[in-house]
């Protein structure tokens, strides 16, 4: 099941790695985001994110610009179940007409992200179910609308939609969960990773989501408590005493680093 976080325009943070780490775990076909300011009438996204690094690099360099902004965000995580695995549908989508399904950054009026599977036939063996529903609400010239009429239908099904007005809820409710953010469910912190079909994603999983063992990107060993984090070399899954260890490495350089810079400047107050 695909997941979905809202940040309203009140909450300034947007959610830490930490949740984005959970949210990718368990659904790790894809990833996208949407944001709208509320001065603006526009819907601003970007999709087709097919690993974890990439979306946190983005995140990690549009923080100043959506947080603390009167800015509105959706974060959606896919897991498969039509269309096939592409960066094409991510989520969200656009709901215009003759619009593509699988553009994967721009703006419009209305946009949509969606968490369920819905009984609909995609006109294109490559479109989802969800594309079939943006399409069919761009169709309706209506979009609120013909979301509002379907509402009843859509049990077990959760969509939230940017609107020149601000976000839609339609479906089942979000809940609130970690961070204090909206979810559209909150299987990330509850149960194991699987993939649609019920196999593991992650191995040596053992009960809880805290207990996972995966390889240190530093050390190359089977840790567990392994996180994402921003190193000199890049973003890496560390485990605890790698990150540990490089964030001791990053401080004695900071140290050597000033040490230099005031030898410099006493050496260069001498000279003059």
């Amino acid at each position: 099941m695909c997941v979905i976080i809202y940040k309203s325009i009140k909450k300034k943070k947007l959610p830490s790695e930490n949740i984005i780490q959970a949210c990718w775990e368990h659904n790790p076909h894809g990833a996208g985001v949407m944001w709208k300011w509320e001065w603006k009438d526009r819907v601003n996204f970007v999709k087709g994110f097919t690993d974890l690094p990439q979306l946190q690099d983005w995140l990690y360099r549009s923080r100043e610009a959506l947080e603390g902004n009167r800015c509105e965000v959706a974060i959606h995580f896919r897991i498969t179940t039509h269309g096939g695995t592409s960066a094409g549908n991510t989520h969200p989508f656009v709901i215009e007409r003759d619009a593509d399904p699988h553009e994967l950054q721009g703006c419009a009026p209305y946009v949509l992200m969606h968490n369920g599977v819905m009984p609909l036939k995609p006109r294109q063996t490559d479109y989802s179910d969800s594309a079939e529903l943006a399409l069919r609400a761009a169709e309706s010239r209506d979009p609120v609308g013909f979301l509002e009429k379907i509402d009843e239908f859509l049990e077990q099904n959760r969509v939230l939609v940017f609107t020149p007005d601000g976000a839609r809820f339609f479906g089942d409710a979000f809940v609130k969960g970690k961070g204090g953010y909206l979810y559209s469910n909150l299987n990330h912190e509850y149960v194991a990773p699987t993939n649609y079909y019920g196999g593991s994603l992650l191995r040596g999983y053992n009960g809880t989501r805290h207990e996972l063992e995966e390889d240190c990107e530093y050390c190359g060993m089977p840790k567990t408590g392994c996180r994402w984090a921003r190193t000199p070399y890049g973003i890496l899954r560390l485990c605890p005493e790698c990150r540990k260890l490089i964030e001791e490495e990053e401080q004695r350089e900071k140290e050597l680093r000033e040490y230099r810079e005031k030898h410099q400047k006493e050496h260069a107050e001498e000279v003059k």
